[in-house]
């Protein structure tokens, strides 16, 4: 409801009060009656879009392609009735809007359909860059918090299903694992694997199996891009002998190769095994948040894109993980903070998949964390000389392709 309230008041500042009220080239510019009082910084202006699209970016992470649409018809409409040279593309009502990656010039109003590119985060049409935003310290302490309260949720319902008396262990053993990333010594983990996530992955054939190789095979290609991973293991499968979490739920017996593997890992503490009862993904979720607080120091483990040791730059520590999230108990962390741990922490895997201790292409590709946030942001947009002109704003649009955003930008001119 929100969101439809500040699009339908963009809307009408835009239409009812003209487009001079919110770009003041004009001397006859009027400001905005009872912005002030409202707690607007400024009467009219970019500086009062940009205070309304902030306010957007508060409350709401994207917008519907219906509002996209009306925030564009807003503006055609507005300069349909201004002759300042300079026009939007008329467009049929019932007609999507069409994407636009032309560079825009100097000083010109931007309200396009753009697609930003996804190794860069540099929007084509207007040269702003999108920022990737990442936890505050204080999101971070509330995702910490939250996932442990999720811990002690799942183990309370996994007793009353098998009738056993609830107690904190769950809680107990996620809080004692948090507290060991944090004292342990010696140097920071990287990244953390996503152990059964990584064995059964692409195993759903006949001779497939949770495949122990696998999992070593990714740990071997980290190390070798100067990663520091940790394994995030269910006890279980550490067990010579296990029922498997296939549709056939049959058992499985571990080689003497395979045993030696995870031995060895957990010999060179390269291997974190998650107790029976809880839930491993509360684990590798828990310790991307952690600070490592020893380990690290007052160090930022994060890469930068000049780094020049050839690791790939982000956010540290990455997860990988294939896993689609799709917990229902999730949804208790608060959509922004999801987005947010989400897009900055999660790295995707592609390789093909072992038979045994074998396989036929040995090549492994990572899709990294993303370049820029999937939420609403603002950021300075400049002309050919360097200078800024004017705040550039990128919207996600819910039903448009995933880098696609709507880009506004009311560049700042001086009055004649």
């Amino acid at each position: 409801m929100r969101l439809v309230l500040i699009v339908s008041f963009v809307s009408f500042v835009v239409n009812e009060r003209s487009y001079c009220a919110l770009l003041p080239h004009s001397l006859d510019a009027d400001p905005i009656e009872g912005a002030v009082q409202l707690g607007y910084a400024s009467p009219c202006g970019p500086k009062l879009f940009d205070q309304l699209a902030g306010q957007m970016a508060e409350d709401v992470l994207e917008i519907t392609s219906a509002s996209a649409r009306r925030l564009y018809s807003a503006f055609e409409n507005a300069l349909r009735e201004q002759d300042n040279g300079k026009e939007i593309v008329e467009m049929h009502p019932l007609a999507p809007l069409s994407v636009d990656n032309d560079p825009a010039v100097d000083d010109e109003l931007i309200v396009s359909r753009t697609l930003v590119a996804d190794n860069s985060g540099i929007c084509p049409r207007s040269g702003a860059k999108l920022r990737l935003i990442n936890l505050e310290p204080d999101e971070r302490e509330r995702t910490r918090n939250t996932l442990l309260k999720l811990a002690e949720s799942t183990y309370n319902e996994w007793n009353e299903k098998w009738g056993y008396e609830g107690d904190e262990r769950a809680l107990m053993s996620l809080t004692r694992f948090a507290d060991w990333l944090d004292t342990r010594e010696g140097e920071p983990f990287t990244a953390f694997l996503d152990g059964p996530n990584i064995g059964y992955y692409m195993q759903n054939f006949d001779q497939g199996k949770f495949n122990v190789y696998q999992i070593d095979f990714i740990l071997n290609a980290l190390e070798d891009m100067g990663e520091t991973p940790l394994v995030i293991m269910p006890q279980k499968y550490c067990l010579p002998s296990f029922t498997t979490n296939s549709s056939r739920g049959r058992r499985q017996n571990l080689l003497k190769s395979e045993m030696a593997i995870l031995e060895r890992l957990s010999i060179e503490g390269k291997m974190y095994k998650v107790p029976h009862g809880c839930l491993d993904d509360y684990y590798w979720m828990l310790a991307s948040v952690s600070a490592q607080k020893v380990a690290c120091g007052d160090r930022n483990m994060d890469v930068q894109p000049d780094d020049g040791s050839g690791r790939w730059p982000g956010t540290r520590p990455m997860l990988v993980s294939n896993d689609q999230m799709r917990d229902h108990k999730l949804e208790l962390l608060a959509p922004r903070l999801f987005r947010r741990w989400h897009s900055c922490h999660i790295v995707n895997f592609n390789f093909t998949a072992f038979v045994d201790d074998e396989c036929v292409d040995k090549e492994i590709s990572f899709s990294t964390a993303d370049f820029f946030s999937r939420e609403i942001q603002g950021n300075p947009s400049r002309n050919s000389a360097g200078a800024e002109c004017g705040m550039a704003w990128h919207f996600p649009v819910s039903d448009w392709e995933m880098h696609e955003r709507l880009c506004v930008r009311l560049p700042v001119r001086a009055s004649k």
